[in-house]
């Protein structure tokens, strides 16, 4: 994000151009998404409790507060529509000095199927992912409050994330800073490993910023418009 463009999103807040609604529900937005990552419509006001107007999220996107996705696969398009934080809601967290967590940046269809299938799957069995842990980079697995490690066994055995958590919450030797791993019965005395078994949730491998893909339909419109004269 460029320096002009960060002050444009610190001035919206500081200088008054949201008013003090506008503020909180931009603001819930971005904490929700910040812990979550990626939503869909339904899921997010679920987590907000309320409905969402469709201007707030207007807001939020012409100020690349949060991306818009719309569903696309093979050119075929639903009404689906999903979200995750853009460059300035991202640095509005920061700025609010307000931890989140941030969605890998190579995250395709699949890991963000991954992070969407965990979204609800939590939801729903009423867990929720713990934002004080060491999140896995690669959103293979999920670390949920009261210790329970959620994971998806396609991607990570729980064999490997035992042996992985062993080293990660190990103990550092006051003298010579090695770890000491706990061991494998010290590890489950801790941590509950639960295998995600919901099937993977469809995001669309074309799925897109809702702006472009309207752009290019406008364009091919356009096109087809000047050969039909």
């Amino acid at each position: 994000m460029s320096v002009s463009r960060a002050i444009d999103i610190v001035h919206l807040f500081k200088g008054g151009i949201f008013n003090h609604e506008q503020i909180h529900k931009v603001g819930m937005i971005c904490k929700i998404l910040g812990k979550y990552m990626f939503l869909d419509r339904e899921l997010l006001e679920q987590k907000a409790g309320e409905k969402i107007g469709l201007s707030y999220i207007d807001k939020c996107r012409k100020n690349d507060i949060i991306t818009e996705l719309k569903y696309r696969n093979e050119n075929q398009e639903k009404e689906k529509y999903y979200f995750q934080l853009d460059v300035g809601g991202l640095s509005l967290l920061d700025q609010a000095h307000m931890g989140y967590q941030e969605m890998n940046i190579l995250a395709d269809d699949i890991v963000k199927s991954r992070i969407l299938t965990f979204n609800y799957y939590a939801h729903n069995s009423g867990k929720d992912i713990d934002v004080t842990m060491p999140q896995d980079p690669h959103h293979t697995y999920f670390i949920c409050c009261g210790n329970i490690v959620t994971y998806f066994k396609r991607w990570i055995k729980e064999e490997t994330l035992i042996a992985k958590f062993c080293i990660m919450f190990g103990e550092v030797d006051k003298k010579t800073k090695d770890v000491i791993p706990l061991t494998r019965e010290e590890c489950l005395e801790v941590f509950r490993f639960k295998e995600i078994t919901d099937e993977l949730i469809d995001v669309g491998k074309q799925t897109q910023n809702k702006d472009i893909i309207r752009k290019a339909k406008g364009k091919t419109n356009n096109r087809a418009r000047r050969e039909e004269k």
